[in-house]
């Protein structure tokens, strides 16, 4: 059900309203369009017979947020780029893009610094299944775009969408490989909020062990978790996550592995996350109060 409900969100987003508001906002200098905008997305909230529909106001609240924001913002770290040489034979290819569930992988030459292209998993498994096919990493190639950090998210995404680039490189000022963006992500920067909306909270998601740790999803809302815990989390008005809270405490984005001491003993143990957001987390030290 996600699934079909995350196809047909990006195909709306591309095919339909996303593409037009994109090139709208950005060649809005007086910036009243975007108040406009922003009056129709505040409509939305409060019930007007003009208000547009909740998973469109979602988007242009994201497109609006988005407007000033860098690749540098989103990209994906040198350090976790998964990449394989050029000299990487089939099996091994085949055998990382399987272990890291990956629908592209970035091909370099001697060097991080020196990539050469992609490769796909649609190519590689199709060569896979021809019994006559013989793999050859050059013959299978595709290009990619490099760019720079201070690039904007939504010059890059439109960009990326005109050229039908699945990725791009984000390059320092010497030319060095800085980092990746992909274009899921920068989508997922546009939906998110949508695809949350659809994931926050499913049942079952709060997880008390035995050992009295609960491991809950990043997105967990805070009020929620302290209904079924008898906790008192608090963010502000703009946080109402507990993964929010933690960037809160922490004033930047941990990394996974990270423990992250809070008040009265409480403890936050990321266990998984991205270079762009926390995905799950144990909370050690409760005392949580019988319900």
């Amino acid at each position: 059900m996600f699934r079909s409900m995350f196809a047909k969100i990006v195909f709306y987003c591309l095919k339909k309203s996303l593409k037009t508001w994109l090139r709208i906002i950005k060649k809005d200098p007086s910036g009243e369009i975007e108040e406009t905008v922003i009056e129709l997305v505040e409509e939305g909230k409060t019930g007007s017979s003009n208000k547009i529909d909740e998973d469109e106001r979602a988007i242009l609240h994201n497109v609006l947020e988005l407007r000033d924001t860098q690749v540098n913002a989103i990209k994906i770290a040198r350090a976790e780029i998964v990449a394989l040489p050029d000299t990487a034979n089939f099996s091994h290819i085949l055998d990382l893009m399987i272990e890291k569930n990956m629908t592209q992988l970035i091909i370099y030459k001697g060097e991080i610094d020196h990539i050469l292209g992609y490769v796909t998993c649609e190519d590689v498994f199709a060569c896979y299944k021809d019994k006559n096919c013989t793999f050859e990493v050059s013959h299978f190639l595709k290009p990619i775009e490099f760019i720079a950090p201070s690039l904007p998210i939504l010059d890059c995404l439109l960009n990326m969408r005109e050229k039908g680039q699945k990725m791009a490189i984000v390059v320092d000022e010497y030319g060095a490989v800085d980092g990746l963006v992909t274009f899921t992500d920068l989508i997922e920067e546009i939906i998110g909020d949508i695809q949350q909306q659809e994931s926050v909270n499913p049942p079952g998601q709060i997880v008390i062990n035995d050992d009295q740790v609960v491991v809950v999803d990043g997105y967990t809302r805070i009020d929620d978790l302290n209904e079924a815990l008898g906790t008192e989390f608090h963010g502000d008005e703009d946080v109402l996550t507990i993964a929010g809270m933690i960037c809160n405490v922490t004033g930047r984005l941990p990394a996974r592995g990270e423990v992250i001491s809070y008040k009265e003993g409480t403890e936050f143990v990321i266990l998984d996350a991205t270079p762009r957001k926390i995905k799950k987390i144990a909370i050690r030290g409760l005392k949580i109060k019988a319900s």
